[in-house]
């Protein structure tokens, strides 16, 4: 594997981790050898939030990714560039946020009449 490559992937996922619209959102990500090239991963991204409330009962707000191939890490490398999955992977979280964000406001619009949070004092 490729220290370079694998490190840019890693900041790209922390850099992700960090970024929050909510303070209880459990970001989390998923990895498995990939079927298709020896050395690289499939990653899957999950996205969940149960801090809100409709009528007493916890609206759960979870969205997971479609599979993000590697392709930087294996020694023969799809990409002769090793940040090429750092900048793919960022796009593609940035929209995989998007959604998650879309899927919450849709949620949470559908029952804006009594929604609260688990905290509403700070949250």
């Amino acid at each position: 594997m490729k220290k370079e490559a694998i490190n840019s992937i890693r900041e790209a996922i922390a850099n992700w981790k960090g970024k929050r619209n909510f303070t209880f959102e459990n970001k989390q990500v998923y990895s498995y050898n990939s079927p298709i090239t020896n050395g690289e991963f499939v990653l899957r991204f999950s996205n969940s939030l149960n801090s809100f409330f409709c009528n007493g009962n916890t609206i759960e707000i979870s969205l997971t990714s479609r599979p993000f191939h590697t392709g930087t890490l294996s020694d023969n490398p799809l990409s002769d560039n090793p940040k090429g999955d750092k900048y793919r992977l960022e796009k593609f979280l940035e929209e995989f946020d998007e959604a998650f964000y879309t899927e919450v406001e849709r949620k949470l619009n559908d029952c804006i009449e009594t929604l609260t949070t688990s905290d509403p004092l700070f949250f």
